[in-house]
């Protein structure tokens, strides 16, 4: 908070010294818009970082809301097979689990990068029972890889799911269109 007050009142002494120069030398009209684009971009960063604590103090609530309540709701997978995207600049990672049965895992986002122990032959996701927000991935098998990669370019952001983990059906062994398609159907839902 300290260094937020030290640098709005940098910004100010400096809007002030554009507004001053701008006087001295009868342009106040450019010098005022010059001290109002300076003030936008030197405090543009500040809003962003406001945004960004909000959504990090309330996810911090809600964990913590969810590691109170002691329950918590887990999805086991022993899939199949392993459907990769390449991450394509920072979107994060998607992976798409064939459970069998024509039962499939997603997991998107920048919490899913391949680790040493994931993507595994048996893994379970652990949400917390309230928000469902994602505690951790325990893995139980060996890690494995991919049975597919599949280009940032041929599943498109669309695609993605809204939400970090989703649990859709599809047809049985069916192919990555297919499977996109039912995707895509379940985040319209």
């Amino acid at each position: 908070m300290r260094d937020e007050r030290r640098t709005l009142a940098w910004t100010l002494g400096i809007c002030l010294a554009i507004l001053a120069v701008g006087a001295f030398f009868h342009q106040l009209i450019i010098a005022t818009i010059g001290a109002v684009v300076f003030a936008f971009a030197r405090l543009g960063g500040y809003r962003d970082r406001r945004r960004l604590q909000q959504h990090q103090l309330s996810f911090r609530q809600r964990l913590t809301e969810e590691l109170e309540s002691g329950a918590a709701y887990s999805i086991t997978c022993r899939p199949k097979r392993i459907i990769e995207r390449e991450e394509f600049e920072d979107e994060g990672a998607l992976w798409i689990f064939d459970g069998g049965e024509g039962r499939y895992l997603a997991l998107c986002g920048q919490d899913y990068y391949e680790t040493p122990r994931f993507p595994s032959s048996h893994f379970e996701v652990v949400m917390g029972a309230r928000h469902r927000t994602v505690v951790g991935i325990r893995s139980h098998g060996q890690r494995v890889p991919s049975s597919a990669v599949v280009s940032g370019e041929d599943i498109a952001w669309a695609t993605f799911p809204e939400r970090d983990v989703t649990l859709f059906d599809a047809p049985a062994d069916a192919e990555l269109p297919a499977i996109l398609h039912a995707l895509r159907t379940t985040n319209a839902a």
